[in-house]
């Protein structure tokens, strides 16, 4: 708990800071995520671009089996095997849906999407625990993280769960400041 009220008290005194120096840091924040979607997004080309047939992307691993489990619930078996968590083949199987076709291809692109989500999830967290610019940097790693980016190359879980976990985070820690036993009804919705 002291070092949650050491981050109070760093926010407290940025939060004196001046408006152009709020302003470089949305924008630095910004660039991050920008920067973060392109790398992420660029991965995800190309692995598709890997293959002679764009629509053919040749799965590998727990890939199969979590497009099956995908393509399954669209046909409405729901998790004949225990062996997975539904979470990320209901992702799988809803962006399927909304893009009107079952293509891992296509479904690389929105997990870049998602998987950016890291980025200011980070930024949120580390800004409650250490303040505005070590949250920047802790979010910029994020960004440009090797491991991270390399998950829009294929179609696992961590993808969803890393943004999901950061949230949870996020809330819990809000949850702790406030002491407040609503907050930790939406910290414990979040888990």
């Amino acid at each position: 708990m002291e070092l949650i009220g050491h981050a109070e008290s760093v926010d407290r005194f940025q939060g004196s800071i001046p408006a152009r120096r709020r302003v470089w840091l949305v924008l630095a924040l910004s660039v991050f995520i920008l920067v973060a979607l392109l790398l992420r997004l660029h991965v995800a080309w190309e692995r598709n671009h890997e293959s002679p047939n764009e629509l053919a992307l040749r799965l590998v691993g727990d890939e199969t089996n979590y497009d099956r489990l995908a393509r399954e619930l669209l046909q409405g078996s729901f998790f004949q095997w225990p062996g997975r968590v539904p979470v990320y083949p209901m992702f799988i199987a809803g962006t399927y849906y909304a893009l009107g076709e079952s293509s891992p291809a296509k479904l690389l692109y929105v997990q870049a999407c998602v998987g950016v989500m890291a980025v200011p999830l980070t930024y949120l967290l580390a800004r409650r625990v250490l303040g505005r610019i070590p949250a920047l940097a802790a979010a910029g790693v994020v960004a440009f993280d090797d491991l991270l980016v390399g998950h829009a190359w294929q179609m696992y879980a961590e993808i969803l769960y890393t943004p999901l976990l950061l949230a949870a985070l996020v809330v819990l820690l809000w949850a702790v400041q406030t002491s407040r036993p609503g907050h930790f009804v939406w910290a414990g919705a979040s888990m």
